[in-house]
């Protein structure tokens, strides 16, 4: 198995191929980062959009991006995505505290936000914040 098995496991069991196109983000003419796309197989291997005007389009978000740095930390801290994200940054730390499994970090998440009568995000937003800490007994 790779470096992303368990990845790669989920992931064909959503969709058993897939084409992804990469396209850089230029906005000034250097490689800013990456616009990932990801197509179902079944459908034209090519996009609908020629390669100019989708490399236009990845460098207009990549400037969207430069002009604005935090659009995405607000969009992180406080979009749907956030608890989630919260979630599975605290189960690394728990995995990194504890040296157990990302699977028993976040049994272990779970047990403390069900004893404690309160919520996995609020056990996630502890942890993060660095105001719980795990170790090993």
């Amino acid at each position: 198995m790779g470096r992303w098995s368990h990845f790669d496991e989920a992931a064909q069991e959503l969709v058993e191929s897939a084409v992804l196109h990469a396209v850089p983000m230029q906005p000034d003419g250097k490689a800013f980062g990456v616009l990932t796309l990801y197509q179902m197989e079944s459908l034209p291997a090519r996009l609908a959009l020629d390669d100019a005007t989708l490399l236009m389009l990845a460098a207009a978000t990549g400037a969207a991006l430069v002009r604005d740095p935090t659009a995405l930390d607000k969009e992180l801290s406080s979009g749907p995505w956030a608890s989630r994200a919260r979630i599975h940054q605290a189960t690394g730390m728990v995995v990194a505290q504890l040296g157990i499994s990302a699977d028993d970090a976040l049994a272990v998440l779970r047990a403390h936000a069900y004893a404690g009568d309160t919520s996995l995000s609020d056990i996630a937003e502890q942890v993060t914040g660095r105001s719980l800490r795990f170790t090993p007994q």
